[in-house]
């Protein structure tokens, strides 16, 4: 079997026979747990997500290194000839990638390994854990390999500190930026944020007269609808040119490639971006509960080829070692409950005046002057009723989400840093890849959940380098709906999966989180108090 490479998007496949082919078949078919998998695909759709082009014999190209896997794991021959023409740019050779490559730090030695990997990769995915610098890595990639390059991230916030980054280590005089009305002005690197390409769907409505409806009011009414049509067209346009940087670009990184999956992302790939090198980065890039969303990262960005464990970094002293606490929250017998999830969660923590009042106790309870407390929540709501209940109380804090001010956002954010308040409140904005100097002391998360991925990246808070050398993650184990209660268990099955000492706290004691995993879950009644 050939593989040939004939351009930066395809691998296409030349003399394969016919159980060759079934097998590239069934190895790139994955479907979500639960489905039932149909190699042939007779029919309707069967569910099953298949990488393979049977017909036209092809593969995207950053999944050749798992195509090379499978033809040693069925001891499948395999030539691979590159047909492309030689790319105009130059890629130095590893010996370049030095501690002191940089200006103003010196790189470790797992992000020196990185940096020459992607040198003599073409494409694929750093998993670097929180703290472990990727933003550096990613610096080092842009000034070892000179050519027009777009850097991509998800979350607006994230976009000003990987631009500050780049000014930083004068990877280039000028970063080019764009989000929220920005645009770069021909920079050979830009940043920006992946919503900033996508063209805006729904296009305002201008509002109708109603008889006897009053002259003021429609003209308020109307002049709000040409502020949104002006805004649709402005953003229109702006994703038109933006896209233009996708074509010209020869170069993509993707900071917290585990997004790489949405629609958003696949669009860029599939119809915008056809450069020779992309690389992912991510401390949590494909999680196991998602296989189809793990091989749709490695359809767009290949496979890992560094990555750093949480331990190395913790004996470096890159990030802090953490404990985990769990509160119980609810009785016995509680856990049959079955609200559906988005209820439970609105009952028991949105509107759960208890569940606040615990939340109040941890983040306040004998807080050490300069430590800092920080609140994930999911809801708008519960952020609200929390920053109320802080304030209320005295205590100095501040709630910033999705629809909080950018200029609000980032002081509320240095202000925390600084110390001039003990207590930030945080949505979804900050759930990851947000640098927060300083870290935190004490980390609740507020959000349900069971997700390994997206769980990893909230504790991830955590783990920033703080001045005790040490934080405390706090986490809720819920026993009043099964909803909550089998996605208490995941989290703490996670937390000993990854290594971390954990704790429940019942009304009457506490049980080791290892030990009540090994006990199925059976809980002591005593520690109820009966």
């Amino acid at each position: 079997m050939k593989a040939i490479i004939r351009d930066n998007n395809y691998v296409y496949f030349d003399n394969i026979t016919q159980h060759e082919d079934n097998i590239l078949w069934e190895a790139f078919s994955v479907s979500r747990p639960g489905t039932y998998i149909d190699p042939n695909q007779r029919g309707q759709w069967d569910g099953v997500y298949r990488k393979y082009n049977r017909s036209r014999k092809k593969i995207a190209r950053p999944l050749l290194a798992l195509v090379i896997e499978v033809c040693k794991k069925y001891n499948l021959p395999l030539s691979i000839t590159d047909a492309r023409e030689a790319w105009k740019f130059e890629v130095p050779t590893i010996d370049v990638v030095t501690p002191d490559l940089l200006p103003g730090i010196v790189l470790e030695a797992y992000q020196t390994e990185s940096i020459k990997r992607a040198l003599a990769e073409e494409c694929g995915i750093i998993a670097l854990p929180t703290g472990a610098g990727k933003t550096e890595v990613a610096c080092a990639i842009c000034k070892l390999i000179d050519c027009p390059t777009v850097v991509l991230a998800d979350q607006t916030i994230v976009v000003e500190q990987m631009r500050s980054r780049l000014l930083l280590r004068d990877i280039k005089e000028e970063i080019g930026m764009f989000y929220a009305g920005h645009r770069p002005d021909g920079q050979t690197i830009v940043v920006g944020s992946i919503q900033s390409l996508v063209p805006p769907k729904k296009i305002p409505t201008p509002p109708r007269y109603k008889a006897g409806e009053d002259e003021k009011e429609y003209t308020k009414k109307y002049a709000k609808y040409e502020a949104q049509q002006k805004a649709y067209d402005t953003r229109k346009a702006n994703a038109s040119e933006l896209l233009d940087y996708i074509h010209k670009a020869e170069m993509l990184l993707v900071d917290e490639c585990d997004k790489a999956t949405s629609e958003s992302y696949k669009g860029i790939f599939r119809s915008h971006f056809s450069g020779r090198r992309r690389y992912g980065f991510s401390g949590t890039p494909m999680d196991p509960a998602k296989p189809v969303e793990a091989l749709v990262v490695q359809e767009h960005l290949g496979s890992i080829i560094h990555s750093v464990s949480r331990e190395l970094l913790t004996k470096l002293g890159r990030i802090v070692p953490c404990e985990y606490r769990m509160f119980c929250v609810g009785g016995v017998g509680d856990i049959q409950e079955s609200t559906a999830y988005d209820i439970a969660i609105n009952d028991f923590m949105v509107e759960n005046t208890d569940f606040h009042e615990l939340i109040f106790r941890i983040a306040t309870n004998k807080l050490p002057l300069g430590d800092g407390v920080l609140i994930l929540v999911d809801r708008e709501s519960l952020g609200q009723s929390l920053l109320e209940k802080f304030r209320s109380s005295g205590h100095k804090s501040e709630f910033i989400y999705g629809k909080t001010e950018k200029s609000v956002r980032r002081q509320a954010i240095a202000d925390f840093e600084d110390r001039k308040y003990q207590i930030l409140i945080g949505g979804k904005i900050i759930n990851r890849g947000l640098d927060l100097k300083g870290g935190c002391d004490r980390l609740i998360i507020a959000t349900g959940g069971k997700l390994q991925s997206d769980f990893e990246q909230k504790i991830g808070r955590a783990l920033r380098l703080n001045k005790n050398g040490k934080s405390v993650i706090y986490d809720f184990y819920f026993r009043n709906n099964k909803y909550l209660y089998n996605h208490s268990k995941a989290r703490l099955k996670i937390i000993d999966q990854i290594g971390y000492p954990s704790m429940i706290v019942f009304p009457n004691g506490t049980i080791d989180g290892r030990e009540l995993i090994r006990s199925r879950f059976k809980v002591p009644s005593t520690l109820f108090g009966k």
